[in-house]
């Protein structure tokens, strides 16, 4: 956090190429990390939802920060948990490193489905999540309305979902943004663009096609369910 002694993080990955490339620690991952750990992103003493969460920077981030709890989720079936487990192992290697009495639960969850096993960890009567984390998460446009839906139903009123992502394929910018107009039109949220807080990064892929710095700007949204106290404007 802001004036704490600075320490390095080690992180476990997937060791092998997986269809929804969890194998790496994304640009937009380590900005939205970054915007927890200065506090942009107040987590303190709040209940913290980080979805596709990959190595689980921003979530790691939360919890040492002072999130009273921070469930920490990406895919995962009976079938398939290789995501899971290195998620897990950054957890557990985090955890000692965190402040008296935080809660952690790393859950699978397929994007669109009963929320409840992301839910459980809050308790019974709980409104819902104050934070939820998404970084690079809506390059994967066709589960855009399953994983708003997911957000949607997580999030406490007056709580925000923070986005962070970049245009991997600047060509198709517009069908990325399609996330943001799904979320006002159908999901009964409003999405605020923080241009001040727009990093700009050198991006994993690098293709000199003169397309590379649109690929390396990391942006910033929140989402906020309408009417409630966590809407914003554009700043």
């Amino acid at each position: 956090g802001p004036g704490a002694e600075p320490r390095v993080l080690e992180l476990s990955l997937v060791a092998a190429h997986h269809s929804l490339w969890g194998e790496h620690l994304w640009n937009a991952a380590r900005v939205l990390g970054e915007l927890v750990d200065d506090a942009t992103v107040g987590c303190r003493g709040s209940a913290v939802l980080e979805l596709g969460a990959g190595a689980g920077l921003p979530g790691l981030l939360a919890l040492l920060n002072g999130a009273s709890l921070v469930v920490t989720s990406d895919y995962g079936t009976e079938v398939d948990d290789s995501l899971l487990r290195p998620l897990r192992a950054n957890v557990e290697r985090v955890l000692p490193l965190c402040p008296p009495g935080v809660s952690s639960e790393v859950v699978p969850y397929v994007w669109g489905r009963d929320v409840a096993p992301l839910r459980a960890p809050l308790g019974a009567g709980a409104p819902g999540f104050d934070v939820v984390l998404l970084a690079d998460c809506i390059f994967n446009r066709s589960e855009h309305r399953r994983l708003l839906w997911s957000c949607r139903e997580c999030l406490a009123p007056g709580g925000l979902v923070w986005v962070t992502f970049s245009h991997h394929d600047p060509a198709k910018a517009s069908l990325d943004m399609e996330f943001f107009r799904i979320a006002e039109a159908e999901m009964g949220m409003v999405a605020t663009e923080h241009r001040h807080l727009q990093r700009q990064c050198v991006d994993i892929f690098v293709e000199n096609d003169g397309l590379d710095e649109q690929r390396g700007t990391v942006y910033v949204y929140t989402l906020a369910l309408r009417g409630g106290c966590g809407e914003a404007g554009e700043t």
